[in-house]
C-alpha cells in the first residue's frame, strides 16, 4: 500500500510538471519520522522488543507532564566521577515509555532541563532489590554529554512501586561504567512516575 502511494504521487507531480510545461519533474520531499522504539543504549532488555539501536541517543523533548502514560515524574540524583560533585534533578519524563504492571516489561526515561537522562530498563517488573544484569538495566546521560550504562552489578535498584498507577524506587551505584573510557559514575538517588496505564 505504501509503494502504491508513493507511485500515485509521483505520478500527480509528473502529470503537473506537463500540465505547467515543462519536461522535469519536481523532486519530492521527504519527511523522516522518530522510530516508536527506544533508542537509549542499554542492553536489549530496554525494548521489549529488542528494538534500541545501540550505540544512539535520540534527542527527546521533556514537559512536565511528559509522553503518553507518565504523569508527575521526578528523580534525582547525587553523587562523583573522581571526586568531581554530581548533582541530577531530572522534572520530565520523555522518550518512549514501556510499563506493563504487575510483572511486564518497563523502560522509562526520566529527563532533566540541561539534557541528562536517567534511563530504567527492567525485563519484568518486580518488588525488592536487584543488581543490575541481564535483566536490569540502567543508565544515565550527562548534560556534558557524559554516558553512562549499569548492567554489570555496579547498581542496587531497588523498586519500591510496581503499581498500575505508581513506579517508583532508588538505586545505589558503585563504579558505572564510562561509555566514552573514561572515569565511572558513583551515583545514588530516588525516581517516581504516576503511570497512566489504561486511561486512567
Amino acid at each position: 500500500m505504501k509503494n502504491g502511494a508513493a507511485t500515485f504521487a509521483a505520478l500527480g507531480l509528473a502529470l503537473m510538471a506537463v500540465a505547467c510545461g515543462s519536461s522535469e519533474v519536481p523532486a519530492m520531499a521527504t519527511a523522516t519520522f522518530p522510530s516508536p522504539a527506544p533508542t537509549t543504549p542499554l542492553p536489549s532488555i530496554y525494548s521489549p522488543a529488542g528494538g534500541g539501536q545501540q550505540g544512539h541517543q535520540e534527542a527527546r523533548s521533556p514537559s512536565e507532564t511528559g509522553p503518553p502514560g507518565v504523569k508527575g515524574p521526578s528523580a534525582r540524583a547525587s553523587g562523583d566521577i573522581a571526586g568531581e560533585s554530581v548533582e541530577l534533578v531530572f522534572q520530565a519524563a520523555c522518550g518512549y515509555p514501556f510499563y506493563v504492571p504487575p510483572d511486564g516489561a518497563a523502560s522509562v526515561d526520566f529527563c532533566g532541563g540541561q539534557g541528562e537522562v536517567l534511563s530504567v530498563g527492567l525485563e519484568r517488573l518486580f518488588v525488592g532489590t536487584r543488581k543490575t544484569g541481564a535483566e536490569v538495566a540502567l543508565q544515565f546521560n550527562l548534560a556534558d554529554g557524559g554516558s553512562f550504562v549499569s548492567g554489570d552489578g555496579s547498581c542496587a535498584l531497588t523498586i519500591s512501586s510496581a503499581e498500575e498507577h505508581l513506579f517508583a524506587g532508588r538505586f545505589e551505584c558503585t563504579g558505572v561504567n564510562n561509555v566514552a573510557g573514561g572515569f565511572p559514575l558513583n551515583i545514588d538517588g530516588t525516581f517516581r512516575a504516576r503511570m497512566n496505564v489504561g486511561g486512567a
